[in-house]
């Protein structure tokens, strides 16, 4: 499956063809779990994936780069459906900025634990 949206910008995110139910939903042919990876000078990841996925998540960056070439990490959803494989992204991606406002920040704290991981 081609990735590239644009030159600089892939889709790494997962897709799980047996969700059912994605929000109260009908999703008959499954759900994606939509992550993104912008490598410029400073290279951002865009969201996670739910926790089962992380690996495969870890995967389809590492096929793309070096994992410590990632700077960034913006979170725009802090529920564990979208967030889930953040904590272990963050541990294998110890340098990383976590990029979220304050009210995400407050979420994610209420998730995992956050106390190691550096906020912008």
């Amino acid at each position: 499956m081609n990735t590239t949206l644009q030159e600089g910008i892939d889709w790494v995110g997962y897709v799980d063809w047996t969700a059912r139910d994605f929000h109260s939903f009908n999703a008959e042919r499954g759900v994606t779990y939509n992550s993104y990876l912008i490598q410029d000078d400073n290279s951002a990841l865009i969201d996670t994936v739910k926790k089962p996925y992380a690996k495969e998540l870890l995967k389809n960056i590492s096929a793309l780069t070096e994992l410590s070439n990632i700077k960034y990490i913006v979170c725009n959803h802090a529920e564990p459906d979208h967030s889930g494989a953040l904590s272990i992204v963050m541990d294998a991606i110890p340098k990383a900025v976590l990029v979220c406002n304050k009210k995400c920040q407050t979420t994610l704290s209420q998730y995992y634990d956050t106390s190691k991981w550096k906020f912008h």
